[in-house]
């Protein structure tokens, strides 16, 4: 009886073990969720910030872009001072070589090669 009676009080002691041993884990296991969650969390909100700060980067690019474009539309001679520097040799090439410069910017792939580059 004494053999039962201690096998049955170990069992008890081995289940009441086993359930320490699990609740430690469990809560192991819920420290190491919060973390990561807090850590996503982190990682989202920085996330969102260089979003923001990229859409509104590419927002003024594209405004400089739309604004470079109306500007390869414009005469030569009217880029000047704005654009193009003064004596830039891509300016003083076209004036050189064309007598009409009524025609847009379009027709001279150097003029737009040279804004989209300067």
């Amino acid at each position: 009886m004494t053999s039962t009676k201690s096998r049955i009080v170990s069992e008890k002691e081995r289940k009441e073990r086993r359930r320490a041993s699990n609740r430690r884990s469990a809560r192991k296991s819920r420290y190491r969720e919060n973390v990561l969650v807090d850590e996503l969390h982190k990682t989202m909100a920085s996330l969102k910030t260089c979003n923001e700060t990229l859409k509104a980067e590419n927002e003024s690019f594209r405004k400089h872009v739309a604004m470079l474009r109306n500007l390869m539309m414009e005469k030569p001679a009217d880029l000047v001072g704005r654009v193009l520097p003064p004596r830039s040799p891509i300016l003083l090439d076209h004036v050189k070589s064309s007598a009409d410069h009524s025609f847009p910017m379009k027709h001279h792939p150097a003029h737009a090669a040279f804004l989209l580059n300067y």
